[in-house]
């Protein structure tokens, strides 16, 4: 027996080929009609599958992989079973149609753009951070570098609000500014240059600079776990 949902588009359609005069008026139309039936059944269950499937990939480009079609074949392949790998490799065109049209403010060009940053700085002998961005994997000396490879991002995107914010607060400053609240100068290594011929201050632990790494991610409007960083064991999703 087949239920359609009224108010679903595609019912018109299943609900026209069924009562149609040209159905009935086949010959052993009443025999046809299991096979049909059958068809109909299978085509609704695979669009309401390709619509669950539809809101994880939604969700995985929203959290991280890059909005093009290597992105979503990305997705594909970490965040679906495999019946589901399956079934959208089959309607890929669809799915890129429906889902690499529009994407959130911004976000998409920073991903883009943090990745050629952190490209510039990728050791692959280093053994202290390995950063994930939509599927590509860098390795980092320092959560320092990572730090810096964001707000210089921020900056070579022109995300002006975000890096005045820090400069309020002090984390950018002028060469003449590199100094203790006692005018003594900090140490070089507690400062990285800039794009902007600015400096950043990274003499933070630990701690700190993930938490700056995670407001400034937010202040980009980022979404949750568009960073994945693994140090010491740990795997760190950012923000």
């Amino acid at each position: 027996m087949l239920y359609f949902q009224l108010d679903n588009p595609s019912a018109a359609k299943y609900l026209e080929k069924l009562l149609s005069k040209s159905f009935w008026e086949e010959e052993n139309a009443s025999l046809k009609l299991e096979d049909t039936t059958k068809e109909i059944q299978k085509e609704i269950e695979t669009q309401q599958n390709l619509a669950e499937i539809t809101v994880k990939l939604s969700k995985a480009l929203e959290e991280g992989y890059e909005r093009s079609e290597k992105g979503l074949r990305k997705a594909i392949e970490k965040e679906l079973s495999a019946n589901e790998q399956e079934l959208a490799k089959k309607h890929f065109k669809e799915l890129a149609q429906k889902l690499l049209t529009s994407h959130p403010s911004g976000s998409p060009d920073f991903m883009g753009k943090v990745k050629e940053v952190l490209k510039s700085i990728h050791n692959p002998t280093a053994s202290g951070l390995t950063v994930e961005v939509n599927g590509e994997r860098f390795s980092v000396k320092t959560w320092r570098e990572l730090y810096w490879a964001l707000v210089q991002t921020a900056i070579l995107l022109g995300k002006d609000d975000v890096v005045e914010r820090l400069r309020e607060k002090r984390d950018i400053v002028s060469e003449s500014e590199r100094k203790t609240k006692d005018g003594k100068p900090y140490p070089r290594s507690a400062f990285k240059e800039l794009h902007s011929g600015e400096y950043l201050f990274v003499h933070h632990s630990t701690k700190a600079l993930t938490r700056k790494i995670k407001q400034l991610l937010r202040d980009l409007k980022i979404p949750s776990s568009s960073l994945h960083v693994e140090s010491k064991g740990r795997v760190f999703k950012l923000p």
